[in-house]
């Protein structure tokens, strides 16, 4: 009897195994079709326009006009800044509070429909906010990529597609492109030139006929080193004397002959510094194989050895190292 029990339980165990393995396999294949259908898709390409208005709501009124933009999910988030939830027990409090102060600004059929969407707004940010499938959970810039899709098709599923696109459309289009212009930027497969050319084709892709988000890159030093960024590849297949060139190429594209010169200036001292440290390493690690010295000697010498290499800025690097050895533990 004990027997028969003992097989049947190894053959629930085997196939709870099989289960797990096969739901493991199916997610993962589905991870994978919803990245590959990203590579391909826009969640939002230039065909969504979007606006950017900065009306000031706690001056000025909500100009509702019976159509719900990215307005009023701006509108929406200063209600939910006016009328702060107390707890989620209150939550219903809450939305009382923000259906007399509607309907205090607006007609009864406008505040109505206004309470309406902001009911189904307020619940699906809960929602995703308490689960976890909807949360960060890797760097990984696909999976980035992924998450605003789920999360926007999710909103599409509660609000309706075109009250979720009129609300959040603008933003995951603003988050999609600098996600999507990320990836171009950090793969190292790819050479300059052909970066260049794919986050062209991104901007037309999202922004033709339209203007794109302001980006990091605001000013020539800025843009001078995402340039130098996007041709790391390149650098990296490059002799010295190579590199020195492109970077000279590079520097002319952004800098006037008086910030080049400066540019030549900052090199000669990074290299100085470089070169500085260097020595200070080989005689450092003379000291630190010579024998016959206590670790107290050994810790004087090695701290008038900083103090030659590095005069004023010895402490600096003392904190630096210490820094560096605790991390390193």
């Amino acid at each position: 009897m004990k027997k028969t029990v003992l097989i049947v339980v190894m053959c629930i165990v085997a196939a709870l195994m099989i289960f797990r393995c096969e739901t493991s396999r199916k997610d993962k294949k589905e991870v994978g079709k919803e990245n590959n259908y990203l590579e391909t898709h826009y969640i939002f390409d230039k065909n969504f326009r979007i606006s950017h208005s900065k009306t000031d709501f706690t001056k000025s009124k909500y100009d509702y006009k019976g159509m719900i933009s990215a307005d009023t999910l701006r509108y929406f988030r200063f209600l939910g800044q006016k009328f702060t939830i107390k707890s989620p027990e209150r939550l219903e409090e809450h939305y009382q509070q923000v259906e007399q102060y509607l309907q205090s600004q607006f007609s009864e059929t406008d505040a109505r429909k206004l309470i309406k969407t902001y009911r189904q707004y307020l619940d699906c940010q809960i929602s995703l906010a308490r689960d976890s499938r909807f949360q960060i959970q890797s760097p990984d810039l696909r999976q980035i990529l992924n998450l605003l899709s789920k999360i926007q098709n999710y909103r599409r599923e509660k609000m309706g597609k075109e009250t979720a696109d009129a609300l959040f459309g603008g933003e995951i289009k603003e988050k999609e492109y600098f996600v999507r212009r990320e990836m171009i930027v950090a793969n190292e497969a790819l050479y300059g030139k052909d970066k260049e050319g794919r986050l062209e084709q991104l901007r037309k892709d999202m922004w033709e006929g339209s203007v794109p988000p302001a980006i990091p890159d605001d000013n020539d030093y800025n843009r001078y080193r995402f340039k130098m960024q996007m041709y790391e590849r390149d650098f990296k297949a490059m002799n010295a004397e190579e590199r020195g060139k492109k970077i000279a190429e590079f520097r002319e594209e952004f800098f006037t002959p008086e910030q080049i010169e400066k540019l030549r200036e900052v090199d000669k001292q990074m290299d100085a510094e470089e070169e500085n440290l260097k020595r200070y390493r080989e005689a450092e690690r003379k000291l630190l194989l010579e024998k016959g010295l206590t670790e107290t000697a050994r810790s004087q010498k090695i701290r008038a050895l900083q103090d030659e290499f590095f005069g004023q800025e010895a402490e600096a690097f003392r904190r630096e190292e210490d820094i560096r050895k605790r991390l390193e533990k």
